[in-house]
């Protein structure tokens, strides 16, 4: 059903959806509303998002504290504005962008931890747009706003901790997952003593009270451990939390686990690999727009094609790029080493068993 996105106003008290004006029908798809509307109201003020002075005249949301590490991004301002972004990406791509640079803005006060690739969105438009100054300066604005892994990992094993304080438990846990590196399997689907004074469990290790965190990003991290059932999961199981935290510190994955390990971070070198392919492509298409095809796999295409009229695309390609000193492909990244163990001789300490 077309939907007249002019006559509806999406309602938002706090920075989230509240309501849409008038009510749209019981049948029909809330978000079809929201992620499509041209006017929004956000705490009383009234924006037209097809507008570029209004989109940038958006005040921060009086955000309420974030309620639960379960909620979801899809009914903040700035997710919206991203949503809208893609809506008119293809008819108003100036528009776009403009949106995307005020959800930027609101994602620094925004109660909900957005990712660092959601920021990363616009630098990736312009590129594709060839704007690689402009990309350039979202780059810099990025890396000076947004915290990093490991800042964010901080802050939230702090928050942890007080949290730890105010319901009056000393204990942590860092959970049991697969695809983990050796470093984490050797901490993970343990409980801890933070002081140390509960000797039914290991100490936390200092490191990891530090950091907040076994590996980065957010691996091997700290959560309230409540010994209501003295159980905890591990590799399927509910299993005795005592007994299980104090097996020996070592890796002791199965060849599964390895295997979804090693799965993980090809995957993502692959990922990481590919974004470096596609930032060269597109300066590839801005040195040599007459000679450079829509898209990179089509280049390939033409290297692989046995057709003559192909290969000489590919060739003529290929000889511009050798003739302008431009370096395409571009580099294969190597597979990062494996993370170092901060203290290759934890065991735990001296303790005494209290299970039989």
């Amino acid at each position: 059903m077309e939907i007249d996105n002019s006559t509806y106003k999406v309602i938002f008290k706090h920075g989230k959806v509240w309501a849409i004006m008038p009510t749209p029908p019981d049948d029909a798809d809330i978000r079809d509303y929201t992620y499509n509307a041209r006017y929004i109201v956000s705490d009383g003020k009234e924006y037209d998002l097809e507008n570029r002075q209004s989109v940038l005249s958006i005040d921060i949301p009086d955000y309420l504290s974030f309620s639960s590490s379960m909620e979801s991004p899809t009914g903040y301002l700035e997710y919206i504005l991203q949503r809208k972004a893609s809506a008119i990406s293809k008819s108003n791509r100036k528009q776009a962008i403009i949106l995307l640079s005020k959800s930027n803005q609101l994602m620094l006060y925004s109660p909900f931890k957005h990712n660092k690739e959601t920021y990363y969105r616009i630098v990736n438009w312009l590129e594709q747009d060839l704007d690689f100054e402009l990309a350039d300066r979202w780059k810099q604005w990025i890396e000076a706003h947004v915290p990093t892994y490991e800042q964010e990992a901080h802050e939230r094993s702090q928050e942890t901790l007080a949290q730890c304080r105010e319901f009056g438990t000393d204990l942590v846990e860092i959970q049991w997952c697969g695809a983990m590196s050796a470093v984490v399997a050797k901490y993970q689907g343990r409980v801890y003593s933070i002081s140390g004074v509960d000797k039914r469990f290991p100490p936390l290790p200092d490191f990891i009270k530090t950091q907040g965190f076994v590996e980065a990003p957010f691996y091997g991290s700290i959560e309230p451990y409540f010994d209501f059932t003295g159980t905890i999961h591990y590799k399927g199981k509910e299993v005795n939390a005592r007994k299980i935290s104090w097996r020996a510190f070592k890796d002791d994955r199965s060849p599964e686990e390895k295997a979804a390990y090693m799965k993980r971070r090809t995957d993502a070198l692959e990922k990481e690999q590919a974004k470096l392919n596609l930032y060269a492509f597109n300066k590839l298409r801005a040195a040599l727009p007459d000679l450079t095809p829509k898209s990179l796999s089509t280049i390939y295409r033409w290297r692989d094609n046995p057709k003559p009229q192909y290969r000489a695309k590919y060739d003529a390609l290929m000889e511009a790029i050798q003739d302008n000193g431009i370096e395409f492909p571009p580099k294969q990244l190597d597979m990062p080493p494996e993370p170092i163990d901060p203290e290759p001789s934890y065991n735990g300490g001296k303790r005494k068993l209290f299970w039989k």
